[in-house]
């Protein structure tokens, strides 16, 4: 039976540091007074682009002696004017209230709105910082719930002193709930953070960090990370998107300088494009480096009593949490550099439904960047008991390997089929289409070698599956989240006597649930029992 929570007011190491505790009380709050210039320029950032798109278009450009009758003068100054005023409205109208179990938020004036929000509900917390809301000292609040896509509630902008001050007070009043609900919900999420004016520095005493990434490994991360391609295909994306012919004439020159190199001289022609791939693909790596720096910069994974904690950033300092009873699966990650590196990636998959911009102010990513052994070391940490480094595992059976290449074998085929195509109709040299077969071969060595990494162990508590090459991917589930279990076989599978185990945990996105794949049947029906028998008699936690 585990001991009584200790209260952080009365912890005498906690009371051994002088630190200023932040307060809340139980009034009616409004937000910052400057909440107002941050929700323009909020919405003001949305129709910069609409705005800049119409003024490209516009051939005649702007006539400002006959301002009336030209829309593109007055139509900005109108529109600016309603977003400003609908911005001091909100301001005027939020209101926000802690009652002793849950918050309460209204806002509206012609059309009221009031929504009760319990503490219960709420599993995470987050603070985002962005330059301009350090210079001002204030922070953004997003209270997110488990299974919704949006935040519950979004305060834009506290001073940070009360953004921290309402951060603590959830936590308690929601450890004290915690503390009364089932024995399914293991532990409390009881915390207190220090107050301050910068959420990069805080670390209060009761804090425990379990990772930080230092300068080293976060430039080694850029590199070994394909961010800038993903900025890259974004200027691409507008690039083709200009209006008229501009792009068309941005490209045209290029193309030309590059016909008339493959009509004189195949090889420099070949020569050059490496170059040219080497020197892009030096750019795009140094442009990873630069987005993983702003992003990931001074991370920092903390642990506050049973709460799990992240900050990072350089310009915006982005903080979240999570309760570890939230998490509802693992994933360790390594791409074939990071294993010539020694480096792996640790990331969980929580109760939650949120994604794109939402996600990333939720914690995904315990450890962007580390060893296996670090990685694994946190897991045993945050599992104590489980035993996931001594984990003995047990092999699919090499002889199925030519299932998983189907697949591949017919993507290829049909690609070398349309190219061929092409190659007959003219259209195309013959030699592409040769090349295009290449794939054959290649996909029948990635199936074997999937094949030999393909692995799973189950204990009492936990079920972990190994997949993947040349990206090996390790997926961690206590048996206690686990939520829905099946078997699928396909027209292939049953003529080849395979099937796939999938396993799904509570509240966890699509398609992020664990697949044991392309199991001899008579044991995927074992462990389908296995299991089944296992989640009846367990009670679910999530």
């Amino acid at each position: 039976m585990s001991g009584p929570v200790a209260d952080p007011e009365k912890d005498p190491i906690i009371e051994a540091v002088p630190v200023k505790r932040p307060t809340v009380s139980d009034a009616p709050h409004r937000l910052h007074p400057l909440s107002w210039m941050f929700t323009l320029v909020s919405r003001l950032k949305v129709l910069v682009v609409p705005a800049v798109l119409v003024l490209v278009m516009r051939r005649g450009g702007l006539d400002a002696s006959n301002w009336i009758n030209d829309p593109l003068l007055w139509a900005p100054l109108l529109g600016g004017s309603g977003v400003g005023l609908a911005s001091i409205w909100q301001y005027l109208t939020y209101r926000y209230g802690i009652g002793e179990d849950a918050l309460v938020v209204r806002s509206g004036l012609l059309e009221r709105s009031l929504r009760v929000i319990p503490f219960a509900r709420i599993h995470n917390v987050g603070i985002e910082q962005t330059l301009l809301h350090r210079i001002f000292r204030v922070a953004k609040v997003r209270l997110e719930s488990a299974g919704s896509e949006r935040p519950e509630a979004e305060m834009e902008v506290l001073a940070i002193d009360d953004a921290l001050a309402l951060e603590a007070l959830i936590r308690r009043r929601a450890g004290t709930v915690q503390k009364v609900a089932p024995a399914t919900d293991v532990g409390s999420d009881q915390e207190v953070p220090p107050a301050g004016g910068d959420l990069g520095a805080q670390a209060g005493p009761a804090t425990n960090v379990l990772f930080a990434l230092s300068l080293k490994e976060t430039l080694l991360l850029g590199l070994l990370s394909h961010r800038g391609f993903v900025a890259v295909g974004a200027a691409f994306g507008a690039l083709a998107s200009l209006p008229g012919d501009l792009f068309t004439r941005l490209i045209t020159p290029a193309a030309l300088r590059l016909s008339e190199q493959l009509a004189v001289n195949w090889v420099v022609l070949v020569l050059s494009a490496l170059q040219a791939l080497g020197i892009g693909y030096l750019a795009v790596k140094v442009l990873s480096v630069i987005v993983t720096l702003v992003q990931d910069f001074r991370f920092r994974l903390s642990e506050e009593e049973r709460r799990l904690t992240t900050e990072k950033g350089l310009l915006s300092i982005i903080r979240a949490s999570v309760s570890r009873r939230r998490i509802q699966s693992w994933t360790q990650r390594s791409t074939l550099f990071m294993r010539m590196m020694g480096r792996s990636t640790l990331s969980i998959d929580i109760a939650s439904r949120q994604a794109g911009e939402e996600a990333r102010h939720s914690v995904s990513t315990l450890i962007p960047l580390a060893s296996p052994q670090t990685c694994a070391s946190l897991v045993d940490h945050l599992l104590p008991g489980a035993g996931f480094s001594s984990l003995v595992f047990s092999s699919i059976p090499l002889g199925a390997w030519w299932r998983r290449a189907i697949g591949g074998l017919a993507f290829a085929m049909l690609v070398a089929g349309i190219l061929l195509g092409f190659a007959i109709a003219g259209r195309l040299s013959f030699t592409w289409a040769l090349l295009a077969l290449l794939l054959l071969p290649w996909s029948l060595f990635r199936a074997y070698r999937e094949a030999q990494e393909a692995s799973w162990a189950l204990t009492s508590q936990l079920v972990v599956i190994r997949s993947g090459w040349p990206t090996r991917i390790v997926r961690v589930a206590e048996l206690d989240k686990l939520q829905a279990l099946s078997i699928n076989r396909s027209i292939l599978d049953r003529r080849f006597g395979t099937a796939t185990v999938h396993l799904d945990t509570a509240g966890a996105a699509p398609g992020t649930g664990l697949q044991l794949r392309y199991l001899p049947v008579d044991k995927a029906m074992t462990l389908h029992r296995h299991l089944a028998a296992e989640l009846s008699r367990r009670p679910l936690r999530w």
